[in-house]
């Protein structure tokens, strides 16, 4: 035990997670030259593995709370902070978008561990993921 250091951890690891769910967002948020220029810029850097790693993160765990909030349990939300942007994704993807997202995702992923070039499988994903958002994927919200 060291509780000041443990809470530092948690605090550093929120920010990263808080960072990564910003990048998704501006990523899927903006038209498809935005998409395929920040996809772009990603796979050029070489440190960049890490960060797409907390991009697919973020993307996971807001389709799992946008599956939640379908479900009607919106008590368990890991994006409680943006209750508002859980609920434009569940509106825009629950049920079928869910599912059709979340299987693209555990692909994408399968499909990493053998590509060195990662660069068409997240504009896939990602464009994929945009399209099926529509509207929801400008929702801005409360910072």
């Amino acid at each position: 035990g060291a509780p000041g250091q443990a809470l530092a951890l948690a605090a550093g690891e929120l920010a990263i997670k808080d960072r990564a769910r910003q990048a998704l967002l501006d990523i899927l948020g903006g038209d498809t030259r935005v998409l395929f220029a920040e996809v772009e810029k990603l796979s050029k850097r070489k440190d960049s593995k890490g960060e797409t790693q907390e991009l697919l993160l973020a993307l996971e765990t807001l389709l799992r709370d946008a599956a939640v909030w379908g479900a009607g349990r919106r008590d368990r939300l890991i994006h409680c902070d943006r209750a508002d942007l859980v609920q434009a994704w569940a509106e825009a993807l629950w049920p079928g978008g869910v599912r059709v997202l979340s299987e693209q995702l555990d692909e994408t992923r399968q499909r990493m561990e053998v590509h060195v070039n990662n660069r068409l499988l997240l504009e896939s994903l990602f464009a994929q993921t945009a399209a099926q958002l529509g509207a929801a994927r400008h929702h801005r919200g409360p910072a």
